[in-house]
């Protein structure tokens, strides 16, 4: 379908085209014959005018309401459409999708990657989501959702974030992803938070899993060791007095007013053990020559 023809469609049968086309059941602009649905509908959605991208956005919230109303849908459909959510950011969406994550035992037959992609569109809100929400949603089933809520309290809370890595499953596995989110927090901190959150880290993992605490060990043994490692060598560069006596040949030449470069005024001498050239004019004083010109 053209541009043209879904800006005349009503808002019922924008519902419908759109339901058609995530189901991949409608021809859509793609570049390539694997690309997402998804990606299609957002490349059409551009072309509409304002009433028929209004249209749009309006019938994806209603399929959006309608999947968390239902918690039910054919899994590909539903990925698709929380992508589509993900990809047209309405300020609605958070809020919905927090409502349903919170009924999440309301519906047992929801499968688990639905319920993980609900989820990690929560932790990618530009609003992070509460600390009281993430501790809901741990206590439903801390096995398989604390990684996501370890996500969530990190982009709220990381200080407090960490307080909860004892709870996380110790495997490798788990290990890993976490010091990979770990990673990603530090980089948006301020250096002035940084040592005082990685310490932290380092001090609760004796709590942890060997497993699990393997990998955030490296982490965090790294990054400290680098910090370290940086802050001596802004203490050298900041302590380290240049030798200003180390003056090219070409270089020694005084440029006062009273005495040119090639007046009698210049000693090739210098100072009266000979040790370094200056001008007569300033008592042979090398450090008349740190300056463009003499202060005589």
């Amino acid at each position: 379908m053209k541009a043209e023809q879904l800006n005349a469609l009503n808002k019922d049968q924008i519902i419908g085209w759109l339901e058609s086309a995530l189901r991949g059941q409608a021809p859509l602009p793609r570049l390539t014959p694997d690309e997402s649905h998804c990606a299609g509908i957002i490349r059409m959605e551009k072309s509409l005018n304002a009433a028929g991208q209004k249209s749009l956005r309006e019938g994806a919230l209603h399929l959006l309401q309608r999947f968390c109303d239902s918690g039910s849908g054919n899994t590909s459909y539903v990925q698709e459409l929380l992508s589509l959510a993900s990809a047209l950011r309405q300020p609605q969406t958070p809020d919905m999708l927090a409502d349903f994550a919170l009924r999440f035992p309301e519906r047992p037959e929801l499968r688990i990657e639905l319920r993980y992609a609900v989820l990690g569109l929560l932790v990618d809100a530009p609003q992070p989501r509460t600390l009281t929400f993430w501790k809901r949603i741990l206590k439903q089933d801390p096995e398989h959702y604390s990684g996501a809520v370890f996500s969530g309290m990190l982009a709220a809370r990381p200080r407090l974030a960490v307080k909860m890595l004892p709870q996380m499953p110790d495997t490798e596995r788990d290990g890993l992803a976490t010091a990979i989110k770990l990673d990603i927090a530090w980089d948006d901190m301020s250096p002035g938070d940084r040592t005082g959150f990685v310490e932290q880290v380092q001090n609760i993992l004796g709590q942890c899993g060997p497993k699990f605490a393997g990998p955030v060990k490296k982490w965090a043994d790294g990054r400290l060791k680098e910090m370290v490692q940086a802050s001596r060598k802004r203490t050298a560069a900041r302590t380290s007095t240049p030798n200003n006596y180390q003056i090219s040949p070409s270089k020694r030449k005084c440029s006062s007013p009273l005495t040119g470069p090639e007046s009698s005024a210049y000693s090739q001498k210098g100072s009266p053990d000979g040790a370094s050239p200056g001008c007569n004019a300033c008592s042979t004083s090398p450090a008349c020559l740190r300056s463009p010109r003499c202060s005589h």
